[in-house]
């Protein structure tokens, strides 16, 4: 959710002091809810500011940094691993279980490109050409 700017605030507040209306007749006519209101006033008078709390943080991710080093090593072995994969090894690894969307995060974090898995060239041109490929990669390490 967005922040209101500190000149609403502030507009908001003023409106209030000189009693150009109800609580909820503000919050109509600046556009903003009546909650709003009442805790800008309720703030203003506790702590003396209208500035707007500070982000509360979020949740705890749960691939920790210690860890980084064990999805690198996963990923410098086998670089074609799906999401699942690499939830599956890491899971087998520490014992942890994570969702593709953790890992994907951990992935984005650590800026770590990965090229998804090609199945459909299987499909498409034949288990030949994916086999060839995956002949070359072998080569290239």
């Amino acid at each position: 959710m967005k922040v209101y700017s500190y000149d609403l605030r502030k507009k908001v507040l003023t409106a209030y002091r000189n009693r150009e209306g109800s609580m909820r007749q503000l919050a109509e006519r600046f556009a903003v809810s009546l909650t709003f209101v009442f805790n800008l006033i309720k703030n203003f008078r506790q702590n003396g500011h209208i500035r707007p709390k500070p982000h509360g943080g979020g949740n705890k991710a749960v691939i920790s940094i210690e860890n980084y080093e064990i999805i690198s090593e996963i990923i410098g072995k086998k670089p074609d691993m799906t999401l699942k994969e690499l939830c599956e090894y890491y899971e087998h690894k520490c014992g942890k279980k994570v969702s593709k969307s953790s890992m994907d995060r951990t992935l984005k974090k650590m800026k770590i490109t990965r090229k998804k898995k090609s199945l459909r060239s299987e499909k498409r041109y034949g288990k030949s050409k994916a086999a060839h490929r995956r002949i070359l990669s072998e080569n290239i390490r």
